[in-house]
């Protein structure tokens, strides 16, 4: 594959060559921003300026003014955010100094997503709410949620196989983590914790890791932590404005394109946004050879409707999720001598040509979206908000030895899901603010012909009251209680009659977030939070084979609910060249759940394969996590490093717990007065799990590895057009290697080297 390292370093040349030629330029911006209904200046809002790879970020100062100055460009983005209201975001001239006034309107949405927070403010990373801009569908198209979301700092990738992946935060994932749109949880994961989130990152603006005391004003689930995608509809006109994307990607000859089309009308207070994705690819293929039946079709789109009158907002929002996936032949066998001779040997023992079509096994996934949003102005001038949203998830899994019908599902699992909420905020004091909520959900699951989990009925019914304070310019409060009851009615057909029985749990949550700041510089933050998780109903009910991780899964009715009781110390330091934060953590869990492997592998009609039983235990959780970020010139380092122990019972080892990783980032960019350009080469080291019980392994833990991976990006504005360009590879080396994280690592090693190109066209 010599083309590839060739191909590279005539990019890197010519991108040298092209560097020769820069001018050393920079213009100034000057602005104000103000409450758009008072006039008055606010003080300490978030100002984000992009020129090509080029940053730079301030605060607005006690009377609303920023000044920011960064190198010339073709084009530079701006927004500027501050609690509690819209953001104000557009794209300028880089070429010619700015004087701008930013007049920010009240957010009347039901869950104003808290970015920057009180207090003397530093950077967006330095608090716990950790966010990252999108750049629409260029970033996250050609990959899924759980690879989208790993580019959060103390976010990892779970798989089960190639084509299935989650986020995992702290050794936490699946029912763990929760999953948010906007401030509503998604409800994808009580069928099980190897099936992907039906979630598609790209037709979201920002992602953002949320801190407990937020997150619990939305929802009582995340244990682990919580991923919260926001969406904007803006534009600096009235006309309508588009964006499209293109990608190609050798590795198993996916094509993908998507369109989103925008319009913003002040005149009318009206917004929408339409965007569609689609992609398709073959054979996925490892150093060894291909992996059969691991093709994959999607099909996305989504609609948004804004209408915002005066005093008034109603946000219409629609997404349908739907996709094809092809499971992995060589992870369903026969019988027992494949199974046990695919565990011990790291041969790749069922290989195939390449092809496009996906045969059996495999799943078809729909998820449809839809939520109203009203808010409004309420007594005591404070904002009222009104949500009612459905959501409905269809999963199918057909079978490979049972099959009759390829397109007659083995099983099938539907369910209907209602939610409903209503917020109430004020500000109550000088920099203080009270949020009051209540929140109702009505869950119906129903199954096709095989049952792994029995049809049931859920209902739940929540409450919050959230304060938080500036109390001055050094200390900063925010904290959150909860109580949530939850009442499940199960249908199951025993000795051929059907019952009919009820299972309730009930609980309070709490959080508690300190925040110091002695300085512009330096900030602390302490949180303390006390959170629960009733079992999800795979891990009561649940019998019989999960396809997508090829493994037998057997519930457990007498399990409790888990109760967690969470510590995290951070702090972070940021100065013109420097950026580092760092957190130490602990996380106690009583009645904590997990898969405990059956020491012999099963053998049914449907094939053979591992077995696993749901049991609890006292766990702790703890560790550390370091970020940093060295710049100097138009060079930039960039550091990672995460450290996660945990034990049950004392001091046993729990199983699919994340090993030591370190990532190490060096970017290189600039730009000139036509065409920013960039170069990026990335770095990844994976321990071996060395702490583990070889009870709760299917296979031993595999050996460490080094990834390494490379990207070049180049823009051209031309014609009110700006065109993106980018080419990676990942994997350069075509390392074969075999990751913890993936609970098929038995049956096949992880990809091999991928190239991709990607066109991404704004007007």
């Amino acid at each position: 594959m010599r083309q590839y390292a060739c191909l590279i370093i005539l990019l890197v040349i010519s991108a040298s060559t092209l560097a020769q030629d820069l001018d050393s330029c920079f213009i100034s911006i000057h602005g104000k921003v103000l409450d758009a209904r008072e006039g008055v200046p606010l003080e300490f809002a978030h100002v984000s300026v992009h020129v090509g790879n080029e940053t730079r970020n301030t605060y607005s100062n006690e009377n609303g003014a920023y000044a920011v100055t960064i190198p010339c460009g073709d084009s530079l983005f701006l927004r500027v955010s501050y609690l509690g209201y819209v953001s104000d975001e557009g794209r300028f001239s880089g070429k010619k100094d700015l004087d701008l006034t930013h007049r920010l309107a009240y957010s009347n949405q039901l869950f104003a997503p808290v970015l920057i927070k009180a207090g003397r403010r530093t950077t967006p990373f330095v608090d716990e709410v950790e966010r990252i801009v999108l750049n629409s569908i260029d970033q996250a198209s050609s990959v899924d949620f759980s690879a989208s979301s790993a580019i959060l700092p103390r976010v990892r990738r779970k798989s089960s196989g190639s084509n299935t992946g989650k986020p995992l935060i702290r050794g936490f994932y699946g029912a763990r983590v929760a999953l948010l749109v906007e401030g509503l949880g998604l409800s994808n994961q009580q069928w099980g914790e190897e099936h992907a989130p039906e979630l598609f990152p790209a037709f979201y603006k920002e992602m953002q890791l949320l801190a407990d005391a937020e997150l619990l004003r939305y929802s009582y689930e995340g244990i682990g932590g919580a991923i919260n995608m926001e969406k904007r509809i803006h534009s600096e006109d009235s006309l309508i404005h588009y964006e499209a994307y293109f990608s190609l990607r050798d590795q198993d000859r996916r094509g993908a394109m998507g369109f989103n089309f925008f319009q913003n009308s002040p005149k009318y207070n009206l917004a929408w946004r339409a965007q569609v994705f689609m992609n398709k690819g073959g054979t996925l293929k490892t150093p060894d050879g291909f992996l059969s039946n691991t093709g994959s079709e999607n099909r996305h789109w989504s609609y948004d409707l804004k209408f915002s009158p005066k005093n008034h907002q109603i946000d219409l929002h629609f997404t349908q999720f739907k996709t094809r996936l092809g499971i992995f032949r060589g992870a369903h066998l026969g019988n027992l001598s494949d199974l046990e001779r695919a565990i011990e040997s790291d041969e790749l023992l069922v290989r195939s040509d390449f092809s496009y079509s996906i045969g059996l096994p495999r799943q078809e996934v729909l998820h449809d979206f839809l939520r109203l949003n009203y808010g409004t102005k309420a007594l005591f001038q404070g904002q009222l908000s009104f949500q009612l949203a459905r959501q409905f998830n269809r999963r199918q899994e057909f079978d490979l030895i049972r099959a009759r019908d390829e397109d007659l599902a083995a099983m099938e699992l539907n369910k209907t899901t209602w939610n409903t909420s209503l917020t109430w905020e004020k500000s109550v004091f000088e920099k203080a603010k009270l949020h009051l909520g209540l929140q109702g959900a009505h869950i119906k699951n129903t199954n096709g012909a095989i049952i792994f989990i029995p049809n049931y009925l859920e209902r739940h019914l929540g409450s919050f009251l959230s304060y938080e304070h500036e109390l001055n310019s050094l200390f900063t409060l925010s904290s959150t209680l909860r109580y949530d009851a939850i009442h499940r009615e199960v249908f199951q057909f025993q000795d051929g009659e059907l019952n009919q029985s009820e299972r309730n749990f009930d609980h309070w949550s709490a959080a508690l977030e300190l925040g110091i700041s002695p300085s512009s510089s330096l900030s602390f933050q302490l949180q303390l939070s006390s959170m629960w998780r009733p079992p999800a109903m795979n891990e009561l009910f649940a019998t019989g084979l999960h396809h997508g991780a090829a493994a037998l899964e057997f519930g457990n009715e007498e399990l409790e609910q888990e109760e967690s009781y969470k510590l995290n110390l951070s702090t972070s330091w940021n100065n013109e060249n420097l950026k580092i934060s760092a957190a130490l953590f602990y996380n106690r869990i009583e009645n904590f759940i997990y898969l405990d492997p059956r020491a012999e592998l099963e053998l049914t009609i449907r094939g053979a394969f591992p077995a696993f039983d749901q049991k609890q235990a006292l766990a702790h959780f703890y560790g550390a996590e370091v970020w940093g970020e060295y710049a100097i010139g138009k060079w930039k380092l960039t550091e990672s490093i995460s450290v996660v122990e945990a034990r049950k019972n004392g001091n046993e080892a729990l199983p699919q717990i994340p090993p030591f990783q370190l990532s190490q980032r060096l970017h290189y960019s600039w730009s000139t007065k036509q065409k920013p350009l960039g170069f990026q080469l990335e770095h990844q080291y994976t321990a071996a799990q060395n702490f583990f019980d070889p009870a709760l392994e299917v296979a031993l833990p595999p050996s460490a590895f080094h990834l390494f991976n490379a990207a070049i990006d180049y823009e051209i504005n031309s014609a009110k057009m700006l065109w993106s360009f980018q080419l990676g590879v990942q994997n350069i080396f075509n390392l074969r290697y075999f990751d913890y994280l993936n609970r098929q690592r038995f049956f096949a090693p992880e990809l091999g080297r991928q190239v991709f190109i990607s066109l991404k066209v704004n007007y």
